[in-house]
């Protein structure tokens, strides 16, 4: 089975940070945040094997309809 590289992008990366700071400082729950913040980066963790399994720009067509 081939194995990739997951490369995380600036935006990515920033979005994460933002999803943390919202629910750390906005929601006041550090812990819920951090929990979160794992679980969106052990998902990422797991595109090293068979990342076909998620469409790439669904998102983004999505959002170029509003």
């Amino acid at each position: 089975m081939t194995e990739y590289e997951i490369i995380i992008s600036e935006q990515a990366a920033k979005d994460m940070n933002d999803i943390y700071e919202y629910i750390a400082s906005v929601i006041g729950m550090p812990q819920t945040a951090m929990e979160q913040f794992n679980r969106i980066a052990d998902a990422i963790e797991t595109l090293n094997l068979m990342p076909e399994r998620i469409k790439i720009g669904v998102f983004q067509k999505h959002q170029n309809q509003l």
